[in-house]
Protein backbone atom coordinates (compact mmCIF):
# COMPACT_ATOMS: atom_id res chain seq x y z
CA UNK A 1 0.00 0.00 0.00
CA UNK A 2 1.47 3.61 -1.02
CA UNK A 3 1.41 6.43 1.69
CA UNK A 4 -0.86 9.40 1.09
CA UNK A 5 2.79 11.69 0.19
CA UNK A 6 3.81 9.21 -2.61
CA UNK A 7 0.41 8.88 -3.97
CA UNK A 8 0.14 12.99 -4.06
CA UNK A 9 3.78 13.52 -5.21
CA UNK A 10 3.35 10.82 -8.08
CA UNK A 11 -0.02 13.11 -9.22
CA UNK A 12 1.77 16.17 -9.30
CA UNK A 13 1.65 17.32 -13.07
CA UNK A 14 4.81 19.44 -13.32
CA UNK A 15 7.93 19.91 -11.22
CA UNK A 16 6.50 23.16 -9.65
CA UNK A 17 3.82 21.04 -8.29
CA UNK A 18 6.20 18.05 -6.74
CA UNK A 19 8.15 21.08 -5.22
CA UNK A 20 4.88 22.66 -3.65
CA UNK A 21 3.67 19.54 -2.42
CA UNK A 22 7.46 18.33 -0.62
CA UNK A 23 7.43 21.99 0.78
CA UNK A 24 4.23 21.51 2.22
CA UNK A 25 5.23 18.03 3.73
CA UNK A 26 7.92 19.59 5.28
CA UNK A 27 6.30 22.33 6.49
CA UNK A 28 4.02 19.93 8.35
CA UNK A 29 7.08 18.02 9.32
CA UNK A 30 8.37 21.03 10.99
CA UNK A 31 5.09 21.99 12.75
CA UNK A 32 4.67 18.37 14.14
CA UNK A 33 8.55 18.60 15.59
CA UNK A 34 8.39 22.08 17.22
CA UNK A 35 5.13 21.40 18.53
CA UNK A 36 7.18 18.24 20.04
CA UNK A 37 9.87 20.09 21.10
CA UNK A 38 8.40 22.87 22.96
CA UNK A 39 5.97 20.11 24.51
CA UNK A 40 8.66 18.08 25.85
CA UNK A 41 10.40 21.79 27.11
CA UNK A 42 6.88 22.87 29.22
CA UNK A 43 6.78 25.80 26.60
CA UNK A 44 2.76 24.43 26.25
CA UNK A 45 1.53 28.06 24.90
CA UNK A 46 4.07 27.98 22.40
CA UNK A 47 3.15 24.13 21.42
CA UNK A 48 -0.23 25.16 21.10
CA UNK A 49 0.29 28.03 18.85
CA UNK A 50 2.72 26.20 16.29
CA UNK A 51 0.37 23.29 16.26
CA UNK A 52 -2.35 25.07 15.41
CA UNK A 53 -0.40 26.31 12.17
CA UNK A 54 -1.16 22.54 11.30
CA UNK A 55 -4.70 23.69 10.40
CA UNK A 56 -4.12 26.07 7.71
CA UNK A 57 -1.05 23.43 5.82
CA UNK A 58 -3.68 20.72 5.74
CA UNK A 59 -6.43 23.10 4.28
CA UNK A 60 -3.50 24.18 1.90
CA UNK A 61 -3.10 20.57 0.87
CA UNK A 62 -5.99 19.98 0.28
CA UNK A 63 -6.93 22.77 -1.87
CA UNK A 64 -3.62 21.99 -3.98
CA UNK A 65 -5.27 18.23 -4.89
CA UNK A 66 -8.56 19.73 -5.42
CA UNK A 67 -6.89 21.75 -8.42
CA UNK A 68 -7.44 25.13 -6.44
CA UNK A 69 -3.02 25.86 -6.69
CA UNK A 70 -3.61 29.34 -5.83
CA UNK A 71 -5.20 29.38 -3.07
CA UNK A 72 -3.43 26.44 -1.39
CA UNK A 73 0.49 28.33 -2.70
CA UNK A 74 -1.33 32.02 -0.67
CA UNK A 75 -2.47 30.02 1.77
CA UNK A 76 0.92 27.75 2.73
CA UNK A 77 3.26 30.93 2.26
CA UNK A 78 0.91 33.20 4.63
CA UNK A 79 1.07 30.39 7.21
CA UNK A 80 4.49 29.99 7.04
CA UNK A 81 5.39 33.54 7.20
CA UNK A 82 2.79 33.89 10.12
CA UNK A 83 4.40 31.23 11.90
CA UNK A 84 7.58 32.43 11.56
CA UNK A 85 6.82 35.89 12.61
CA UNK A 86 5.06 35.02 16.40
CA UNK A 87 8.06 32.90 17.35
CA UNK A 88 10.13 35.21 16.50
CA UNK A 89 8.41 38.40 17.69
CA UNK A 90 5.84 37.22 20.36
CA UNK A 91 6.71 33.90 21.59
CA UNK A 92 10.66 34.01 21.42
CA UNK A 93 12.81 36.91 20.36
CA UNK A 94 14.93 37.16 17.37
CA UNK A 95 18.16 35.75 19.18
CA UNK A 96 16.42 32.47 18.05
CA UNK A 97 16.92 32.45 14.38
CA UNK A 98 13.56 31.55 13.43
CA UNK A 99 13.53 34.71 11.10
CA UNK A 100 16.21 32.69 9.01
CA UNK A 101 13.70 30.42 7.84
CA UNK A 102 12.41 33.42 5.71
CA UNK A 103 15.29 32.37 2.75
CA UNK A 104 13.73 28.97 2.25
CA UNK A 105 10.70 30.28 1.96
CA UNK A 106 12.08 32.70 -0.61
CA UNK A 107 13.63 30.51 -2.27
CA UNK A 108 10.87 28.03 -2.53
CA UNK A 109 8.50 30.57 -4.28
CA UNK A 110 11.07 31.17 -7.06
CA UNK A 111 11.07 27.34 -7.86
CA UNK A 112 7.25 26.78 -7.64
CA UNK A 113 6.46 29.81 -9.47
CA UNK A 114 6.76 30.31 -13.64
CA UNK A 115 7.90 33.93 -14.07
CA UNK A 116 6.72 33.64 -17.21
CA UNK A 117 3.07 33.87 -16.35
CA UNK A 118 1.50 37.36 -15.18
CA UNK A 119 -0.47 36.21 -12.49
CA UNK A 120 1.96 34.44 -10.74
CA UNK A 121 4.86 37.19 -11.76
CA UNK A 122 2.23 39.68 -10.10
CA UNK A 123 2.05 36.72 -6.67
CA UNK A 124 5.75 36.51 -6.44
CA UNK A 125 6.17 40.17 -6.32
CA UNK A 126 3.88 40.35 -3.41
CA UNK A 127 4.86 37.33 -1.32
CA UNK A 128 8.41 37.94 -1.44
CA UNK A 129 8.07 41.44 -0.38
CA UNK A 130 5.98 40.53 2.34
CA UNK A 131 8.67 37.92 3.20
CA UNK A 132 11.85 39.97 3.03
CA UNK A 133 9.63 42.81 5.25
CA UNK A 134 8.95 40.77 7.52
CA UNK A 135 12.61 39.28 7.86
CA UNK A 136 13.96 42.87 8.65
CA UNK A 137 10.76 43.32 11.08
CA UNK A 138 12.01 40.38 12.62
CA UNK A 139 15.99 40.99 12.64
CA UNK A 140 15.08 44.89 14.01
CA UNK A 141 12.17 44.62 16.29
CA UNK A 142 13.42 43.94 19.58
CA UNK A 143 10.92 41.92 21.60
CA UNK A 144 11.61 43.32 25.04
CA UNK A 145 9.16 40.65 26.88
CA UNK A 146 9.21 37.86 25.06
CA UNK A 147 6.24 35.17 26.04
CA UNK A 148 8.92 32.72 27.01
CA UNK A 149 12.27 33.96 28.13
CA UNK A 150 15.33 31.45 27.12
CA UNK A 151 19.09 31.19 28.55
CA UNK A 152 21.58 32.60 26.68
CA UNK A 153 22.56 28.61 26.60
CA UNK A 154 18.89 27.91 25.30
CA UNK A 155 18.81 31.06 23.03
CA UNK A 156 22.13 29.75 21.06
CA UNK A 157 20.85 25.80 20.77
CA UNK A 158 17.83 27.18 19.10
CA UNK A 159 19.31 29.89 16.83
CA UNK A 160 22.30 26.61 15.50
CA UNK A 161 19.16 24.30 15.22
CA UNK A 162 17.44 26.97 13.19
CA UNK A 163 20.32 27.48 10.86
CA UNK A 164 20.81 23.97 10.54
CA UNK A 165 17.13 23.57 9.62
CA UNK A 166 17.37 26.23 7.27
CA UNK A 167 20.74 24.72 5.37
CA UNK A 168 18.84 21.58 5.55
CA UNK A 169 15.53 22.28 3.53
CA UNK A 170 17.43 24.47 1.36
CA UNK A 171 20.00 21.77 0.18
CA UNK A 172 16.70 19.01 -0.08
CA UNK A 173 14.71 21.41 -1.93
CA UNK A 174 17.79 22.32 -4.45
CA UNK A 175 18.85 18.98 -4.44
CA UNK A 176 15.45 17.89 -5.66
CA UNK A 177 14.77 21.22 -8.17
CA UNK A 178 18.47 19.65 -9.41
CA UNK A 179 16.91 16.42 -10.20
CA UNK A 180 14.07 17.36 -11.44
CA UNK A 181 15.94 19.79 -14.18
CA UNK A 182 17.67 16.86 -15.27
CA UNK A 183 14.78 14.57 -15.77
CA UNK A 184 13.42 16.97 -17.35
CA UNK A 185 16.70 17.95 -19.89
CA UNK A 186 16.47 13.88 -20.69
CA UNK A 187 12.85 14.32 -21.58
CA UNK A 188 12.94 16.96 -24.00
CA UNK A 189 16.78 15.14 -25.40
CA UNK A 190 14.65 11.94 -25.85
CA UNK A 191 11.48 13.89 -27.51
CA UNK A 192 13.74 15.61 -29.53
CA UNK A 193 15.43 12.72 -31.34
CA UNK A 194 12.42 10.64 -30.84
CA UNK A 195 8.77 10.63 -32.67
CA UNK A 196 6.12 11.48 -29.90
CA UNK A 197 3.47 8.77 -31.28
CA UNK A 198 5.55 5.01 -31.47
CA UNK A 199 8.78 6.01 -29.29
CA UNK A 200 11.01 5.07 -32.21
CA UNK A 201 13.70 7.69 -33.83
CA UNK A 202 12.61 10.38 -35.52
CA UNK A 203 13.52 11.64 -39.17
CA UNK A 204 15.98 14.02 -38.30
CA UNK A 205 17.70 11.60 -35.62
CA UNK A 206 17.58 9.12 -38.21
CA UNK A 207 19.65 11.00 -40.99
CA UNK A 208 22.35 12.20 -38.51
CA UNK A 209 22.51 8.67 -37.59
CA UNK A 210 22.68 7.58 -41.48
CA UNK A 211 24.97 10.16 -41.98
CA UNK A 212 27.59 9.05 -39.38
CA UNK A 213 27.19 5.10 -40.19
CA UNK A 214 27.55 5.99 -43.92
CA UNK A 215 30.93 8.18 -43.66
CA UNK A 216 32.39 5.67 -41.47
CA UNK A 217 31.67 1.79 -43.49
CA UNK A 218 32.27 4.19 -46.29
CA UNK A 219 35.68 5.06 -45.33
CA UNK A 220 35.96 1.08 -44.21
CA UNK A 221 34.96 -0.23 -47.05
CA UNK A 222 31.91 -2.17 -45.34
CA UNK A 223 28.78 -3.11 -46.58
CA UNK A 224 25.19 -0.55 -45.81
CA UNK A 225 21.85 -1.04 -46.41
CA UNK A 226 18.73 1.04 -46.14
CA UNK A 227 15.03 -0.20 -46.05
CA UNK A 228 12.30 1.80 -46.64
CA UNK A 229 8.51 0.87 -46.44
CA UNK A 230 5.20 2.45 -46.78
CA UNK A 231 1.73 1.15 -45.27
CA UNK A 232 -0.64 0.43 -47.89
CA UNK A 233 -3.88 2.12 -48.54
CA UNK A 234 -3.22 3.73 -44.63
CA UNK A 235 -5.74 6.58 -45.43
CA UNK A 236 -8.19 4.08 -46.07
CA UNK A 237 -7.34 2.95 -42.33
CA UNK A 238 -8.19 6.42 -40.90
CA UNK A 239 -11.34 7.27 -42.80
CA UNK A 240 -12.91 3.85 -42.12
CA UNK A 241 -12.23 3.34 -37.93
CA UNK A 242 -10.91 6.60 -37.51
CA UNK A 243 -7.87 8.25 -36.60
CA UNK A 244 -6.98 6.72 -33.02
CA UNK A 245 -7.40 3.23 -34.38
CA UNK A 246 -4.72 4.56 -37.64
CA UNK A 247 -2.47 5.83 -34.53
CA UNK A 248 -2.90 2.41 -32.43
CA UNK A 249 -1.17 0.50 -36.54
CA UNK A 250 1.34 2.83 -36.53
CA UNK A 251 2.55 2.41 -32.49
CA UNK A 252 1.70 -1.88 -33.21
CA UNK A 253 3.86 -1.82 -36.53
CA UNK A 254 6.62 0.09 -34.43
CA UNK A 255 6.91 -2.74 -32.06
CA UNK A 256 6.34 -5.57 -34.23
CA UNK A 257 9.30 -4.46 -36.63
CA UNK A 258 11.77 -3.53 -33.93
CA UNK A 259 11.45 -7.25 -32.29
CA UNK A 260 12.93 -8.71 -35.72
CA UNK A 261 15.87 -5.70 -35.70
CA UNK A 262 19.11 -6.29 -34.23
CA UNK A 263 20.15 -4.03 -31.63
CA UNK A 264 22.62 -1.90 -34.44
CA UNK A 265 19.56 -1.19 -36.25
CA UNK A 266 18.23 2.33 -36.76
CA UNK A 267 15.02 2.48 -36.83
CA UNK A 268 12.52 5.43 -37.69
CA UNK A 269 9.76 6.93 -38.65
CA UNK A 270 10.28 8.79 -41.82
CA UNK A 271 7.29 10.72 -41.92
CA UNK A 272 3.25 9.82 -41.98
CA UNK A 273 3.23 6.04 -42.40
CA UNK A 274 6.61 5.75 -43.67
CA UNK A 275 9.54 3.75 -41.52
CA UNK A 276 12.93 3.40 -42.41
CA UNK A 277 16.10 1.12 -41.09
CA UNK A 278 19.60 1.76 -41.30
CA UNK A 279 21.43 -1.51 -41.93
CA UNK A 280 24.94 -1.27 -40.44
CA UNK A 281 27.64 -4.52 -42.11
CA UNK A 282 24.11 -5.55 -44.49
CA UNK A 283 24.36 -6.48 -47.99
CA UNK A 284 21.83 -5.51 -49.74
CA UNK A 285 20.74 -8.74 -50.53
CA UNK A 286 20.42 -9.55 -46.76
CA UNK A 287 18.75 -6.56 -46.48
CA UNK A 288 16.32 -7.40 -49.02
CA UNK A 289 16.05 -11.21 -46.79
CA UNK A 290 15.08 -9.54 -44.05
CA UNK A 291 12.66 -6.56 -46.06
CA UNK A 292 10.71 -9.60 -47.29
CA UNK A 293 10.76 -11.62 -43.43
CA UNK A 294 9.48 -8.46 -42.32
CA UNK A 295 6.89 -7.71 -45.02
CA UNK A 296 5.53 -11.32 -44.67
CA UNK A 297 4.81 -11.00 -41.17
CA UNK A 298 2.81 -7.84 -41.18
CA UNK A 299 0.92 -9.23 -43.85
CA UNK A 300 -0.06 -11.97 -41.38
CA UNK A 301 -0.83 -10.10 -38.85
CA UNK A 302 -4.30 -9.29 -37.13
CA UNK A 303 -4.13 -6.30 -34.65
CA UNK A 304 -7.38 -5.78 -32.41
CA UNK A 305 -8.41 -2.44 -31.46
CA UNK A 306 -11.54 -1.70 -30.06
CA UNK A 307 -13.17 -5.08 -31.13
CA UNK A 308 -11.96 -3.78 -34.47
CA UNK A 309 -9.63 -6.73 -36.32
CA UNK A 310 -7.31 -5.08 -38.73
CA UNK A 311 -5.01 -6.30 -41.09
CA UNK A 312 -2.45 -4.46 -43.70
CA UNK A 313 0.45 -4.18 -45.62
CA UNK A 314 3.35 -2.61 -46.03
CA UNK A 315 5.40 -1.87 -50.01
CA UNK A 316 9.34 -2.15 -49.07
CA UNK A 317 12.24 -0.30 -51.14
CA UNK A 318 15.70 -2.04 -50.63
CA UNK A 319 19.43 -0.47 -51.36
CA UNK A 320 22.93 -0.63 -50.21
CA UNK A 321 25.90 1.40 -50.21
CA UNK A 322 27.52 1.33 -53.83
CA UNK A 323 31.76 1.91 -53.83
CA UNK A 324 33.06 4.93 -55.46
CA UNK A 325 31.00 8.58 -54.97
CA UNK A 326 28.13 7.66 -53.45
CA UNK A 327 26.47 9.37 -50.66
CA UNK A 328 23.84 8.86 -47.54
CA UNK A 329 21.58 10.90 -49.58
CA UNK A 330 21.91 9.02 -52.93
CA UNK A 331 21.55 5.65 -51.16
CA UNK A 332 18.23 7.11 -49.39
CA UNK A 333 17.01 8.13 -52.98
CA UNK A 334 17.66 5.09 -54.24
CA UNK A 335 15.79 2.75 -51.86
CA UNK A 336 12.84 5.60 -52.15
CA UNK A 337 12.84 4.68 -55.77
CA UNK A 338 12.62 1.41 -54.99
CA UNK A 339 10.08 2.08 -52.69
CA UNK A 340 7.78 3.79 -55.17
CA UNK A 341 8.50 0.43 -57.80
CA UNK A 342 6.78 -1.74 -55.15
CA UNK A 343 3.65 0.52 -55.09
CA UNK A 344 3.66 1.15 -58.58
CA UNK A 345 3.55 -2.83 -59.12
CA UNK A 346 0.79 -3.78 -57.18
CA UNK A 347 1.98 -3.13 -53.62
CA UNK A 348 2.89 -5.61 -51.11
CA UNK A 349 5.81 -6.18 -51.94
CA UNK A 350 9.49 -5.78 -51.97
CA UNK A 351 11.78 -4.34 -54.04
CA UNK A 352 15.57 -4.28 -54.77
CA UNK A 353 16.88 -1.22 -56.29
CA UNK A 354 18.76 -1.67 -59.58
CA UNK A 355 19.70 0.71 -62.16
CA UNK A 356 16.90 -0.77 -64.71
CA UNK A 357 14.39 0.28 -62.01
CA UNK A 358 11.83 2.82 -63.20
CA UNK A 359 9.94 4.29 -59.64
CA UNK A 360 7.06 5.78 -62.94
CA UNK A 361 6.55 1.99 -63.63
Amino acid sequence: MKIPFYENFQKAQSARDQLFLIYIYISIIVIISYTFIFACLNYTQAAIYVSIALIPMLIALLLFEKKVPTLAKTLGFFTSISVVLLQTTYVFSAGTGFQFQFFVLLVVLYLISDLMIFKQRVFVLVISTLIIMSFFYCQNVSNATPLIQLSPTLTLKFFNGSLLLTMSALLLLLHLYSKQLSKMETKLHFMAKHDALTGILNRGSFNSYGETFFSHLKTTNQDMSVIIMDIDNFKNINDTYGHHVGDFVLKELAIEIKSLLRKSDIFARYGGEEFTIILPLTTKEDAYLLAEKIRLHLANLILSCNSIDIQFTVSIGVAGLIRGNDTFDALMIRSDQALYHSKNVGKNCTTLYSPGINPNN
